[in-house]
């Protein structure tokens, strides 16, 4: 384990989060808010010690190319999330926004790995600086920090194969483009476009160019972030609901099918994927349940399909932006969306959760498996498309799935015990694991994560860290024999 290497590396995370600092510090002077000094520290700060982390690691190879391993990308992407989040929240807890560290720290977790769980209240309150910064860190997480540092730093060239590979959600290793910096650009220019042109109509619908800024990061992410406390029903408009919510979809969709349709002349017919069929399909099936559950409890069939439609599509996402207060919807509509928190986008993309791929390989099991009954002899591979899958790809597949729902259940479990209501308990966990971060009950859209107590938001910040890194970075990290010499 080449430990000043991953040093460099996270001495180049560090100075990357203080040159970011500088937006926000920026946002905070033009608007003459007292928060400005916060982020300017931060800021300087961060990028010293970055910079000098980075001079430290560098001695060890003097300058020279040197090999990323498997263990030392996996160590530099599961760290690399915990420092960011420390650094983050810096500024954040300098800023009197926050009233302890504790709490800027869950904050910037929440931002940095998608969540969109807030600790704040009162949302509109707070300098411009701060919701600015808190909107920067999902967007930036939306597309990993580690990727965003292969994209920006030609130093990490040498092993970013290693690092997309540690970093990648999906169950093939399916590259965007045979370079890895190739790969990253493209990632990048469809990520920023997808972006702007989300900011742009926003903005051309009426939206302040701050309220289109922010909420244009939040959905891209599928974070959920919002400068309002109402979310997107502050702004009762079915017209930035409809854009939010096809961004939203967009990007719950594997990129490479953005790079297939957009830069290999596929067009829509790159979209002819089964895992993306499967995707549309569960949103189709799971806003026709809401809509008719929502119309028998006696809302209008517009307005209950408005509102189903668009929560189906947040919630399978895992942005978790609302339209109405879910904490008042019928029992069997809550439960559908407690349902849906396990789903999660396509593989690929800034989604969260289990993911619609491992599902739908799960399906073709079974399928399997009941044939098998039937005709004991016949082979049947699982194929998705034109392509069989390994037996290794397939076992991958279901254990994670199994691995993520016993996590699900440790963790309620834990929460429940902490003195959280067994459904709230079961609620927040899949909501932070699954980095969803809309919880259902009194951590639902009129509520906030401020008042739980301290050790719990720190359990809750380790869980959407590890729901962000698909738990197996997680717990290779905590185990002891991962740091030894090889």
């Amino acid at each position: 384990m080449n430990i000043r290497l991953i040093v460099h590396m996270l001495g180049t995370l560090i100075l990357f989060m203080g040159a970011a600092m500088l937006l926000p510090a920026a946002w905070a002077l033009a608007a003459g808010t007292p928060d400005f000094p916060a982020f300017l520290g931060a800021g300087l700060g961060a990028g010293l010690t970055g910079w000098g982390l980075r001079r430290w690691g560098r001695s060890s190879h003097s300058g020279g190319a040197e090999a990323l391993h498997p263990r030392e990308a996996l160590a530099t992407v599961g760290l690399g999330w915990v420092v960011a989040s420390l650094v983050a929240a810096v500024p954040l807890a300098w800023s009197g926004s926050f009233p302890s560290f504790t709490d800027a720290f869950f904050e910037a977790t929440s931002g940095l790995t998608t969540t969109g769980a807030t600790v704040l209240t009162a949302i509109e309150a707070h300098p411009p600086g701060v919701l600015f910064w808190r909107g920067l860190l999902h967007w930036l997480g939306g597309m990993g920090i580690i990727v965003l540092a292969i994209a920006i730093l030609p130093r990490l060239e040498v092993g970013g194969l290693q690092l997309l590979r540690a970093e990648a959600s999906g169950t093939a290793n399916e590259r965007l483009r045979p370079r890895l910096r190739d790969a990253a650009r493209l990632v990048w220019s469809i990520y920023v476009g997808l972006t702007a042109l989300a900011a742009l109509l926003l903005w051309a619908r009426g939206l302040s160019l701050f309220d289109a800024l922010v909420h244009a990061f939040g959905t891209i992410a599928t974070a959920g972030s919002s400068s309002h406390t109402a979310s997107i029903a502050a702004f009762q408009d079915p017209v930035v609901e409809l854009i939010i919510l096809v961004f939203m979809v967009l990007a719950g969709t594997n990129f490479a099918l953005h790079d297939r349709a957009l830069f290999r002349g596929q067009g829509l017919a790159a979209y002819r994927d089964p895992e993306f069929r499967a995707y549309l399909g569960s949103m189709g099936v799971l806003a026709l349940l809401l809509t008719a559950t929502l119309a028998r409890g006696g809302l209008p069939l517009a307005e209950a399909s408005r509102q189903g439609l668009f929560q189906a599509v947040s919630l399978i996402t895992t942005t978790g932006y609302t339209t109405a207060d879910t904490t008042q919807w019928p029992e069997a509509a809550r439960f559908l969306l407690l349902m849906a928190m396990f789903i999660g986008g396509s593989a690929g993309s800034t989604s969260s959760s289990i993911k619609v791929i491992r599902w739908v390989i799960l399906a073709r099991v079974l399928r399997r498996e009941v044939i098998q009954l039937l005709h004991p002899k016949v082979v049947l591979p699982i194929r998705l498309g034109e392509r069989s899958l390994s037996e290794e790809a397939v076992r991958g597949a279901t254990a994670f799935i199994l691995l993520y729902l016993l996590v699900f259940a440790g963790a309620a479990a834990v929460l429940a015990l902490a003195g959280l209501h067994p459904l709230t308990a079961l609620q927040t966990a899949a909501a932070t694991l699954g980095n969803i971060g809309l919880g259902l009950g009194p951590l639902g859209p009129s509520g906030s994560y401020g008042g739980l107590a301290p050790a719990l938001k720190w359990f809750l910040s380790l869980l959407m860290i590890a729901g962000r890194l698909e738990l197996y970075t997680l717990f290779l990290l905590l185990t002891p024999s991962f740091w030894r010499r090889a």
